[in-house]
């Protein structure tokens, strides 16, 4: 059980806070509490100093070392966990991460939804340059659907936003074609 959580931490690739750990570990709170201080305890993670209870890896190399040694195809199934707990913590700011996971975990549908919902997030904050980044990537997961036009045509708003105006006519371009 310590060795699984510590793989989809390892997936996750970011610290988590202690709700989407528990839901990580499919298991109970008191035994998912468990298995979180004996990991404290044998200083495989830590407690970051916040308000907000979260919990990484202690060394950026103990996290390598397990993700790199997990199979493909498990892999493939953890980012799909991952994903899901974190869905059940609300998208919002975190729909780049869950873009990100739905596509490791060939969910392109999921992933895609997340893709545009990240930009639209960084749209309203201003960050028109990571915006422009998950559109782009919301580009490779609709090609050959029938969404494509209109993020393409989402991708050109942000770039023309962003002060792009040659790439976002190429992307409209690319929309209409």
């Amino acid at each position: 059980a310590v060795a699984t959580l510590l793989e989809r931490l390892a997936v996750a690739a970011i610290p988590l806070d202690y709700g989407s750990l528990v839901r990580l570990s499919g298991r109970e709170e008191q035994e998912a509490a468990a298995d979180l201080a004996a990991c404290v305890g044998s200083q495989l993670l830590e407690r970051t100093p916040m308000q907000t209870e979260l919990y990484q890896f202690r060394h950026s190399l103990t996290r390598e070392a397990i993700a790199s040694e997990i199979p493909a195809l498990r892999a493939r199934r953890l980012h799909l966990e991952v994903a899901e707990a974190l869905e059940a913590g609300g998208g919002g700011p975190r729909a780049a991460m869950l873009s990100r996971h739905f596509a490791a975990a060939g969910e392109r549908v999921r992933a895609l939804r997340y893709a545009r919902e990240g930009a639209e997030h960084a749209k309203g904050v201003g960050a028109f340059p990571a915006a422009i980044d998950l559109l782009r990537q919301a580009v490779d997961l609709a090609a050959g659907s029938d969404e494509a036009p209109a993020v393409l045509e989402e991708l050109a708003s942000a770039l023309r936003a962003a002060g792009r105006a040659a790439e976002a006519r190429e992307a409209l371009e690319r929309a209409r074609a």
